[in-house]
């Protein structure tokens, strides 16, 4: 059953690749909620699902078995055509290799979502996005004249755009020095906090996800636990924990 007050929610989902003997299991009949109004985090260890949740939530693969809702709209089952129009509408997205079209100016790279959806900019809620990113004095440049962290701050700008009901951010800092990985941090949590956007992102870095609203915990594409009001210190702690965890169920011992 869809929770209208959530902006994603999965019920028993898996995703598994390839058959018989060679069949990998990477989601394993999960049930994940994302709430409206937040910046979550999902973690935890490389191959763990973290990636594959979020494109599968996102509409961007298909899932093997389960059920998705986007906000009270169930997305399993839809035709490709009507989830290109969801994933155009109403889903932003931000990767880590940014996406940008190196030919198009800052602007138009930022404006490319009216254009695709053929709709009006709400002209007030753009400025406001654009001065949020902080690169007004950038809009005539091209993407190959700016630093990786205003590049990823263009991507994010784009993907708030068109006010979706979420914006996924899978691994939007790993590419970033320090500096640029706090502004895009920072823009990201003014998004919630100030634009009121859902943000569910995808990271390695315990400072990025002390910046959430709550930090969702994958192992082994299972949700392991989560926590809310996160430290780095107290993510740092859960993450050792699951690595325990790990090690005595692999009988490599402590």
């Amino acid at each position: 059953m869809s929770d209208k007050s959530a902006a994603v929610k999965a019920s028993r989902l898996s995703k598994a690749y390839g058959e018989g003997s060679g069949r990998t299991v990477v989601l394993d009949n999960i049930d994940v909620t994302f709430e409206r109004g937040e910046l979550t985090a999902v973690m935890g260890p490389p191959a763990a699902g973290k990636s594959t949740l979020l494109h599968c939530i996102a509409g961007l693969e298909k899932p093997t078995s389960g059920r998705i809702w986007l906000g009270g709209d169930k997305l399993t089952g839809l035709d490709d055509e009507s989830l290109s129009r969801i994933r155009r509408d109403r889903i932003g997205f931000i990767f880590q290799s940014y996406n940008l079209l190196p030919t198009l100016t800052v602007a138009e790279n930022i404006m490319l979502p009216f254009e695709l959806a053929g709709r009006h900019p709400d002209q007030d809620f753009a400025d406001r996005v654009v001065d949020a990113v902080g690169l007004r004095d950038k809009l005539m440049r091209l993407p190959g004249k700016l630093s990786g962290g205003q590049r990823q701050r263009v991507a994010t700008a784009r993907a708030l755009m068109l006010k979706p009901d979420v914006v996924f951010a899978d691994e939007p800092t790993a590419a970033l020095d320090p500096h640029g990985s706090a502004d895009v941090i920072e823009l990201l949590r003014h998004s919630v906090d100030e634009l009121h956007q859902t943000v569910v992102m995808v990271t390695h870095d315990p400072v990025v996800a002390a910046r959430a609203d709550r930090v969702v915990f994958f192992e082994s594409g299972q949700v392991a636990t989560e926590l809310r009001s996160p430290t780095a210190e107290g993510i740092g702690e859960r993450m050792k924990a699951l690595a325990r965890r790990r090690r005595m169920r692999d009988g490599s011992g402590w």
